[in-house]
């Protein structure tokens, strides 16, 4: 029963007019990935229990010589030089190349499995099991370079440390190379600091995105076809802020917000990364390994950034269309505010990932909140705190939901993961989780977040309210709920001490419900409240939400200050979009045609419908639907996305329309940059018109790129080019 938290820290120092004009959405730098938001399952290790059992006769084992790594059976040189080589101890791989036998061996690598088992005593070696896992995704997706995705940087340090928070994604430019941005929260009882970034880059645009180090690499390493003094840090660092300041700041040092100087700031990233390489080494102690070569028979094993506390609020909330909305709202628990001369701001970076259970991502966003407040506003975030709402349309399904709210201004983290279930149509009647509030207000005047209807709550995240108020549940049902009521159970320590019940029709509003609770004289504690909807003539509870809240003894409650984007609806089609990207990633590709195909009907002026079906509409081989959708975009300058390029391209050349389809492969590879597969599109184009000389040219641009195509070279052999 605390108070409301909110500590806000001023800051009066004069601000650059760059970083407070940096607005809205951040996807000119930041491409979706597959990466962002997943917690490291390496947070397991705290649970390690390191226990070796000497059980039986104990023998003393002689020395023996080890061998050489190319000298074991091939089962074990690929294990160890496949498999563990970023994750095994020194002492345990010379421990292991002393071994002599395959029995040995197995028993070396049980143990070593064992000694990293979160949960001994249990059937799964989680740890062992998000190792693989993460070598299959690495040789997956880190494809970029002539060896197996492990092998590269980046699988390197994505084996060491998991999967980043987030992954921000610096396209080519004319000017710079293409860099990706890795953020961990890092584990500082390792000697990590509380929050890094891992930075690759892709020299010259091409080839394997390679592990970037501030001191040795620098800014310069970035720029591309530079005209200045490479030599001249200082001079590169400034006109790289003058293309990007935030990869400008990066490019100085791993550890964001650092305040030391630059060559300091050098030196720190490079032990940074000399800590992460021996990270997975401080996990274990490795002298169980030398105990196993002594006794080796009877032998069982017993296997910167500031993180800011918040709280937080999701609701399902269901729109007037029937799209179902996840809503969220956070209060940091620190909010550091910039002063700008009669102006205070602050700035939210925020990420959001959307899983379903196999792990697949469904949708993710990356958006900017920037928030300017006058001196009265300041002084009602003090006492009040802030919260920051928004919300996403989602589709039926189960889902992991996780946010990482970044403030710019004091680079300070903050992060939640909720559970998520979404009902479809088969689902029936199902009751979504009750809003309790001590007031709501009516609003009708477009879609934003924790709007139930026309009635918007006020917001209370903490779920903390005043003695002697009378709270108010408010509450959607999704399926036919015609004759249906809702009971209310108030629970304090496992006893029901108050209840509450209507018919639905009795407590209706304009596309929701709300139920008062007879809360007014309640003593102050710690409650919770059972709903449970029923279908007429009895028959038990057909859907039930539990909510817990707190009634207060203070003699206020603070309210919080909500920021809330509104909608308008002539621009809610963006929602329709996200529902249409979220059933194809789900791989639910006949609702996603439906809905796009909806989409091009409804919003026949919005392209990126097109775009979206034409990917589809070529699964299906309907070239000719692809053309005619998306040919009139290209010289009214529509086509915003190199995706609509490379389909549009993809469909021209499938109707032999070579020419045409040459322009814009050559569209996508201005904006998307120089992709070998492509340019072997548009040989195969020059080709199929009768262009042998180009076409030759443009084969032979593709193996600079990329050297292992035996097919290419094989069609140059055959046209007379294979020197």
């Amino acid at each position: 029963m605390e108070r409301v938290w909110p500590t806000v820290i001023l800051r009066r120092r004069p601000a650059s007019k760059d970083l407070r004009k940096r607005k809205g959405d951040s996807s000119r730098r930041s491409g979706r990935s597959d990466l962002t938001l997943l917690p490291p399952v390496a947070s397991i290790v705290g649970l390690m229990k390191h226990r070796v059992l000497l059980l039986g006769l104990v023998l003393q084992a002689a020395t023996v010589l080890a061998i050489e790594e190319k000298e074991l059976p091939e089962k074990y040189r690929v294990w160890l030089s496949e498999e563990v080589p970023y994750i095994i101890t020194p002492t345990e791989r010379q421990v292991f190349l002393t071994l002599t036998n395959d029995k040995d061996r197995e028993f070396f690598m049980a143990a070593f499995w064992a000694q990293r088992d979160p949960t001994p005593g249990t059937p799964t070696n989680e740890l062992k099991d998000e190792h693989y896992r993460r070598i299959a995704y690495a040789n997956t997706y880190f494809i970029d370079a002539p060896m197996k995705g492990w092998r590269t940087d980046r699988g390197r340090i994505y084996v060491i440390l998991g999967p980043p928070k987030t992954v921000e994604r610096f396209e080519e430019t004319l000017s710079t190379n293409p860099v990706e941005a890795w953020f961990y929260l890092g584990k500082t009882e390792f000697g990590f600091p509380s929050g890094f970034n891992v930075m690759f880059i892709r020299k010259h645009g091409i080839g394997e995105y390679k592990l970037y180090h501030p001191g040795s690499d620098g800014p310069a390493a970035i720029m591309r076809a530079y005209r200045g003094d490479y030599t001249n840090r200082e001079k590169v660092y400034e006109d790289l802020k003058q293309i990007d300041a935030v990869l400008a700041e990066y490019s100085l040092s791993l550890l964001l917000g650092a305040r030391e100087d630059r060559l300091g700031a050098a030196i720190s990233s490079e032990m940074l990364l000399k800590n992460i390489a021996t990270y997975p080494f401080k996990l274990i102690d490795p002298k169980y390994a030398e105990k196993i070569t002594k006794y080796k028979t009877q032998i069982e094993t017993d296997y910167s950034l500031s993180y800011v506390e918040c709280r937080y609020m999701t609701r399902l909330t269901r729109a007037p269309s029937g799209m179902i909305f996840l809503n969220y709202a956070v209060v940091p628990k620190t909010l550091s505010i910039d002063q700008y001369e009669k102006t205070y701001y602050t700035s939210f970076k925020i990420y959001g990932k959307l899983e379903d259970e196999s792990g697949r991502t469904v949708h993710e966003f990356t958006k900017n909140v920037p928030l300017e407040f006058d001196e009265a506003t300041l002084n009602l975030v003090k006492s009040n705190s802030l919260c920051v709402t928004d919300m996403i349309p989602v589709v039926p399904g189960s889902y992991k939901f996780t946010l990482l709210v970044k403030n710019t201004v004091s680079k300070e983290f903050s992060d939640l993961e909720a559970r998520i279930v979404v009902p479809g149509r088969d689902a029936g009647l199902f009751l979504l989780e009750p809003v309790l509030s001590e007031a709501i207000k009516s609003d009708a005047g477009g879609l934003r977040p924790f709007l139930l209807g026309d009635a918007a709550p006020e917001l209370r995240p903490q779920a903390t309210f005043l003695r002697g108020s009378s709270l108010t549940a408010t509450f959607q049902t999704v399926g036919d709920a015609e004759g249906c009521s809702i009971t209310a159970e108030i629970v304090k320590d496992a006893a029901v001490v108050a209840s509450a019940g209507k018919p639905l029709s009795e407590i209706a509003r304009n596309g929701s419900y709300s139920l008062p609770l007879p809360t007014a004289e309640m003593p102050a504690g710690d409650y919770a409240v059972k709903f449970s909807l029923s279908r007429p003539g009895g028959g038990g509870a057909v859907s039930i939400q539990t909510l817990p809240f707190t009634i207060s003894p203070a003699a206020g409650v603070p309210q919080p200050w909500v920021y809330s984007k509104v909608v308008p609806l002539d621009k809610a089609y963006v929602y329709d979009l996200i529902v249409a990207d979220e059933y194809s990633r789900k791989g639910d590709d006949t609702a996603a045609y439906a809905a796009y195909e909806d989409g091009v009907a409804r919003f026949p002026a919005v392209s990126d419908f097109k775009i979206g079906f034409a990917r589809l509409l070529l699964q299906k081989k309907d070239h000719e639907r692809v053309v005619a959708m998306l040919a009139p975009l290209v010289p009214t300058g529509d086509i915003k996305t190199p995706e609509g390029f490379l389909y549009l391209a993809t469909a021209q050349q499938a109707t032999n329309r070579f020419a045409e389809a040459v322009e814009n492969y050559s569209r996508y590879t201005a904006q998307h940059g120089t992709d070998y597969r492509i340019l072997n599109a548009i040989g195969d184009c020059y080709l199929a018109t009768g262009q042998k000389e180009q076409a030759i040219k443009i084969y032979k641009s593709s193996l600079e790129i990329y050297g292992d195509q035996p097919a290419l070279k094989s069609r140059l052999a055959q046209l007379g080019a294979g020197g």
